[in-house]
């Protein structure tokens, strides 16, 4: 289906403010014998089932949303979807909602997805629609993959690909207009444009929050040990017996996850003088707090 993910949707410009970590993707469906209920998610088990039943109703609201770009903050995550309604007499009641949600920690600036929650729900609307993807027996179950696929390109590369990743198996189809669907101009890389090898990755989070990434980053086990503030990512990859790029590939998600920033490498051969602002660190209480939580050990 080639066209479909559109290529134009990109994370990665310039801008004042990070777009927020996408942690989770959810689709929702309204089931005719269940009601409201999400039938998959991306990870897999992210969003607790009691949160997705206590939701249900505000994420699949009535007809009337549909079409509508719509936001809920609840129990520490925000959802950013765009309710869809189908009407067909192949349908049991003849009509399908459906949602699909992108999930941010609550309290984040999630704007900046707009654009592509809007696109991703009219892709997945032209596949339904021409193909009964999200209903088939056939292909309904497949629906998880391509949440993994959607979910990979928009963490790895900040942005809609034709196909998703791993999604070879979506069938052929027309392609559909991107014009209009581009993110705005002023929105800041999540990540820089290039990674150098020679870089030290440096975490920004406790290994203990690092776990439900590891199905983002599936090498990620291997790196957490070698994540000491030590290493340059070549030494990381001979160390872990991984490609250069596959480390490089796996320090970029974390980056877009806010996990992980990396620094130069010391060289006690160098001489390394703070600049004027070091003022600001010792008077800013908040700062210096900050600081010491960071570099006392876990």
């Amino acid at each position: 289906m080639e066209g479909v993910f559109g290529d134009e949707l990109s994370l990665f410009r310039p801008s004042a403010q990070p777009a927020a970590p996408l942690r989770c993707i959810i689709y929702c469906e309204f089931d005719p014998h269940l009601g409201p209920r999400v039938a998959f998610q991306s990870p897999p088990g992210y969003v607790p089932a009691d949160v997705c039943d206590a939701l249900s109703d505000h994420l699949l609201s009535s007809p009337d949303l549909c079409g509508r770009l719509v936001s809920v903050a609840a129990f520490g995550l925000r959802f950013v979807g765009h309710p869809e309604l189908l009407l067909n007499s192949h349908y049991q009641r003849n009509q399908l909602i459906f949602n699909t949600c992108l999930v941010f920690e609550a309290g984040t600036d999630a704007s900046a997805y707009a654009p592509l929650v809007s696109k991703l729900t009219t892709n997945l609307r032209h596949i339904e629609t021409e193909h009964s993807f999200l209903t088939s027996p056939a292909t309904r179950d497949l629906t998880q993959q391509l949440l993994d696929g959607i979910r990979h390109d928009l963490t790895v590369h900040g942005e809609l690909r034709s196909p998703p990743h791993g999604c070879d198996f979506l069938p052929p189809g027309s392609q559909l207009a991107s014009e209009g669907a581009k993110l705005k101009e002023n929105l800041l890389p999540a990540v820089p444009e290039t990674i150098q090898q020679h870089e030290v990755p440096v975490l920004l989070a406790s290994s203990s929050l690092l776990g439900s990434l590891t199905n983002s980053v599936p090498i990620l086990p291997k790196l957490l040990p070698l994540l000491d503030r030590s290493y340059t990512i070549k030494e990381i990859a001979q160390m872990a017996q991984l490609e250069v790029e596959e480390v490089i590939g796996a320090v970029r998600q974390l980056m877009f996850h806010g996990m992980v920033r990396t620094i130069d490498q010391i060289n006690f051969n160098n001489v390394y003088v703070p600049s004027w602002r070091i003022t600001e660190f010792i008077k800013n209480s908040q700062m210096m707090a900050q600081f010491c939580a960071y570099c006392r050990p876990e």
